[in-house]
């Protein structure tokens, strides 16, 4: 609560955002009685998510097995949370339609409208430990390469583990 309370000090802002991607930190912060918790739950096909593992050189089932679990401890988390405390962010409709998405977004936490930047240069806005700082511009974009950089053998071994959960988010074997 220090850290959140000093930096929101610092940045003279009233709303505090914390990007962790750590259900258990979630989990944590939820147990603090001062914050007022809302949830973006950011989420994307489960074959992207693979595929990138896959990049990364992790195995296919691996993968497909850490997102089926990591959505599960999420569900499991943010249950305690009334659903108006929760916003469902599909990837695909960032990427399709970012401003009236964001309009949603800022609706949910509270917080003043601004229009998206159409790029930014990631020296000037970067995570420490996220590899994009070292790519120049960023551009908001919709990401599929999963559609060829896994075989169709692949898509089915993942669809296997990740088939219920994945069409719950509203994505369709093909």
């Amino acid at each position: 609560m220090a850290f959140v309370s000093a930096a929101l000090q610092v940045a003279q802002a009233d709303v505090f955002v914390d990007t962790s991607k750590d259900p258990t930190r979630l989990y944590r912060l939820m147990q603090i009685p001062e914050l007022d918790i809302k949830v973006v739950r950011l989420f994307r096909d489960a074959r992207g998510y693979v595929a990138s593992a896959k990049g990364r050189g992790k195995s296919i089932h691996d993968a497909a097995e850490t997102w089926r679990k990591d959505q599960e401890l999420i569900a499991d988390v943010t249950s305690a949370l009334p659903s108006d405390r929760q916003f469902a962010l599909k990837y695909e409709d960032l990427c399709s339609d970012l401003p009236a998405t964001l309009r949603r977004l800022h609706a949910f936490c509270e917080v003043e409208p601004t229009d998206p930047p159409s790029s930014l240069v990631s020296q000037e806005h970067h995570v420490l430990g996220n590899n994009m700082r070292a790519k120049g511009t960023i551009n908001v974009r919709l990401d599929e390469t999963w559609r060829s950089r896994l075989t169709d053998e692949e898509q089915e071994s993942v669809l296997k583990v990740v088939g219920p959960m994945n069409a719950a988010f509203g994505y369709v074997s093909r």
